[in-house]
């Protein structure tokens, strides 16, 4: 058996040749995966996943209706109800945001300890409750409560799915489902508010809310029954027996069952310092390389959040019918995810990343410097004054952001390492909102003082001096992108120590080929320094980590 192994050891590489010699050395007689292997073998984008995808894509339409709803429903609430102005109008809006900056700091560490699904059960359960305070509030005060607590659920939401989904998809299908699947999810949702809109009354604000509200309360018991913890998340919590019986599952489900004896190790072994602590947000600035990488993304994500909902709000303010003004916005966002998705994995995250800023920047500068000039197509049934080259530039720029709103999103779950995944992509998420409560403060300045005190924030607004702003911080934006590494078809990080020393830029042939040489000593001096307990937790019968039948059992 040995000696087979060293006629492979070309094919597997040394790293897990070692591991199968380790499993000898323990009179293992069935087969040693990796975590990595495991979820291959089983299938990358089978069944399961798709399942998956759109169970927690369905999150994602309700974040869309609740966060952007607003736009449609602002109008028919201050006139039914009297209870403020434009100025309040967004700062309703800025609260919401606020909710979901403070959320942020809650769910990504919250999800790295407790787990994924647990965590998105409760965000979808907040994201009811504050709907339904919402729809029943009777005064200003409470209307912003329930909002408040709308955005702390739905940052939620849209955080832990989108780290869950990455942790159970291949490489070659994460940039498809996270890219694409579920920002096409929130455009969706935004989508609906038009309809809904036109469905409930000119005053019926109340059931307009309550939709997404009853969309979230019965997708609740559907999550309990289908929705599985990520076996990464186990994995990197030492606790391999349940990582391998979530890998069984998703194997039964997808038609591809694991081998009947196998044992699970994770070549990726957790230095002391991360073993059995619990890790924070202060580690992602432990080391320089991850120090770095983590305030770029940090950069980027608020100079992304504060450019995309801004462009967004601004529907109302750029003349004509604000319900055609966002359902265009939420329109173009379809085929910017699908152009994003397709150069993501032919060109790379990087220049694409790059490359929507960039256009981002172009057109929202542009929007200062060209003449509003009608555009007119009477057998489209756009018929002149609806439509201005201005209105295009700011439609455009929302296209563009939304294609690095996509690629953040990529970056954010294949950057930072299975420890502390969550974390880093919540921070991440902060800075986000950050920039989104910056964007209502920002258009309200563009609002003339008259306009600023009616009864809603329509009409048309003067955007050139914004959108100026929006243009120089997206150009910024382009060239932080330049300080990221390219991750397309890279295996996703497992430990701090493996993002400071590069080795997840080098695919797995190549990694194949080198010494085996982890965590700062060789593998010669300390055999099992690649095993992260091997032999997990017993179970009932006694075995450790590992399947003797077939995971119905499970």
């Amino acid at each position: 058996q040995r000696g087979s192994w060293e006629e492979e050891g070309d094919e597997m590489g040394k790293e897990m040749k070692d591991l199968r010699e380790d499993a000898e050395d323990d009179d293992w007689g069935g087969e040693v995966m990796t975590v990595d292997q495991a979820l291959e073998h089983v299938g990358g984008f089978g069944t399961f996943q798709r399942w998956q995808t759109f169970s927690l894509g369905m999150c994602w339409l309700i974040c869309g209706m609740l966060a952007l709803g607003p736009v449609s429903w602002n109008m028919k609430l201050m006139k039914d109800t009297g209870w403020g102005s434009c100025q309040e109008e967004q700062l309703s809006n800025t609260i919401y945001f606020g909710a979901q900056f403070v959320a942020n700091a809650f769910w990504g560490p919250s999800a790295d300890r407790l787990g994924r699904r647990k965590n998105i059960l409760g965000a979808v359960i907040l994201t009811a409750l504050g709907g339904a305070i919402t729809a029943m509030a009777r005064n200003f005060t409470v209307y912003n409560i329930g909002r408040s607590i709308c955005g702390f659920g739905t940052a939620g939401m849209s955080l832990v799915t989108t780290v869950l989904l990455s942790e159970v998809v291949e490489a070659e299908s994460r940039s498809i489902v996270i890219c694409f699947y579920l920002q096409v999810f929130y455009a969706l949702g935004m989508c609906l508010l038009i309809p809904s809109s036109f469905l409930f009354g000119e005053t019926d604000w109340r059931s307009e809310v309550g939709f997404p509200t009853l969309l979230a309360l019965t997708w609740i018991p559907l999550l309990l029954a289908f929705c599985r913890e990520s076996p990464r998340f186990f994995a990197a919590k030492g606790e391999l027996g349940n990582a391998l019986a979530e890998i069984a599952y998703i194997g039964e489900s997808n038609n591809r069952p694991l081998p009947s004896n196998i044992r699970l190790v994770n070549s990726h072994k957790a230095p002391a310092s991360e073993k059995g602590s619990k890790l924070g947000a202060m580690d992602l600035f432990r080391g320089p390389r991850l120090r770095m990488l983590t305030m770029v993304m940090c950069a980027n994500w608020g100079i992304i959040g504060c450019v995309y909902f801004g462009l967004t709000l601004a529907s109302s303010q750029l003349g004509g019918s604000t319900h055609s003004n966002l359902f265009m916005s939420a329109a173009v966002e379809v085929p910017a995810y699908l152009i994003s998705f397709r150069l993501m994995d032919t060109m790379g995250r990087r220049p694409v990343f790059m490359a929507c800023n960039a256009m981002a920047a172009l057109s929202c500068i542009a929007y200062l410097l060209v003449p509003p000039v009608q555009i007119c197509f009477p057998r489209m049934g756009l018929a002149c004054g609806a439509f201005n080259l201005k209105t295009l530039l700011a439609v455009c720029g929302k296209c563009a952001i939304s294609g690095s709103f996509a690629a953040g999103d990529i970056y954010a779950t294949e950057i930072f390492p299975t420890v502390v995944r969550n974390i880093g992509a919540g921070m991440t998420t902060q800075f986000a909102n950050m920039g989104a409560l910056a964007a209502p403060q920002l258009l309200l300045l563009a609002q003339p003082a008259a306009v600023a005190g009616a009864a809603s924030c329509g009409g048309d607004g003067d955007l050139g001096g914004v959108l100026l702003l929006f243009g120089m911080m997206a150009a910024v934006g382009t060239g932080l992108v330049f300080l990221l590494p390219e991750t397309l078809g890279t295996r996703l990080p497992e430990t701090l120590l493996e993002v400071e020393q590069g080795v997840k830029s080098r695919t797995p042939q190549e990694r194949s080929l080198l010494p085996v040489q982890m965590h700062g000593h060789d593998q010669e001096s300390d055999p099992e320094s690649d095993v992260l307990d091997v032999h997990g937790e017993k179970d009932e019968e006694g075995e450790y980590g590992k399947i003797k039948h077939r995971s119905k059992h499970y």
